[in-house]
């Protein structure tokens, strides 16, 4: 089994917005073979309401996958289609990271 997290960075500005499109990209993402499920979370170390810390608000988004052939399979042939529309939409006002996990114990 293998987690795909996207850990994202948007501006306050677009949170709307993005907060649409991303709900839609999560039930695209899971009609790909060995896409099981899915967990989306707002990243409490950067609070929202720290006036400290206006800039950005972080999003974790993790994927459970069946196989690691399913996931190479998704970043081969589908994942650079899927990441398009949100640079286009989104452009700087968007960063994102990717990590790959296995899991060795449920």
């Amino acid at each position: 089994m293998i987690i795909y997290e996207v850990t994202t960075e948007i501006r306050p500005v677009i949170r709307e917005q993005y907060d649409v499109w991303l709900t839609q990209h999560i039930q695209d993402m899971l009609e790909f073979k060995g896409f099981l499920s899915v967990q989306w979370g707002l990243c409490l170390d950067n609070p929202l309401d720290n006036p400290n810390n206006t800039d950005w608000i972080h999003y974790q988004v993790q994927y459970k996958i069946q196989s690691r052939d399913d996931l190479e399979h998704y970043l081969t042939h589908h994942a650079a289609k899927m990441r398009q529309p949100a640079i286009d939409l989104f452009g700087d006002q968007l960063r994102a990271t990717r990590r790959i996990l296995e899991i060795l114990h449920p």
